[in-house]
């Protein structure tokens, strides 16, 4: 009776638990297999760089994005949406962005970030290092980033004046994603493949909201 009754005891905090957590929810697709209707891929930066879509492999899957970037310079590949925007507001304190990532050689540095559009060309950037969240070897990893994690503020390219600037990004209207490296941080060369780019909830704590501090512009 007593094994019974613990065994009873043992089922129903798992299931407590079990419902206690979150189910994974994708919000968003950025890459699965294929850009989404209209979006492409394009490179900035460097000489040499590409991106394409890799027939030959993916994370369980046909196809994955293969990013070559120029070690000896800042450059940058990013996935566009196009004619559209993921609207990243709703879950900045409770969603992650997650892709799987391997590299050619292993060791591969590099940075992720989001781009928003202001319709006009202007683009502010907010990105962070991949090395708090993946060490790149040549195996497929899953990378899970917290969207809390990045940044308010980001920097946009002005033309014009040939600089970067300091900008708020706009979550609400985030039209791209770019995978970039800094000069001289990888000196053997950096390529890599991602896979399966999605926003996602359920899968990290919710952060606190941090007070809101008012910035002069």
């Amino acid at each position: 009776m007593v094994r019974y009754l613990s065994l009873f005891i043992l089922l129903m905090l798992v299931i407590e638990a079990s419902a206690q957590r979150p189910s994974r929810i994708v919000v968003y697709k950025f890459f699965d297999d294929a850009y989404r209707q209209g979006g492409f891929g394009y490179t900035c930066g460097g000489t040499g760089s590409t991106i394409s879509i890799d027939k030959t492999q993916g994370y369980k899957s046909i196809a994955s994005l293969k990013i070559t970037l120029d070690p000896n310079d800042f450059s940058g590949a990013s996935v566009c949406l196009y004619n559209e925007t993921f609207n990243l507001t709703p879950h900045l304190l409770d969603g992650a962005v997650e892709f799987y990532i391997k590299g050619a050689h292993g060791g591969e540095q590099a940075l992720f970030g989001f781009l928003d559009s202001d319709g006009k060309g202007k683009k502010t950037q907010s990105k962070l290092t991949l090395n708090k969240y993946v060490q790149i070897t040549k195996d497929w990893q899953l990378v899970k980033i917290p969207l809390a994690d990045f940044p308010d503020r980001g920097l946009y390219w002005d033309e014009t004046r040939k600089a970067e600037f300091p900008d708020r990004i706009n979550w609400d209207k985030i039209a791209e994603f770019r995978i970039s490296t800094d000069k001289g941080t990888n000196p053997h060369g950096f390529q890599v493949w991602i896979d399966n780019v999605e926003i996602v909830k359920g899968t990290v704590p919710v952060t606190t909201p941090e007070p809101k501090v008012v910035v002069l512009e």
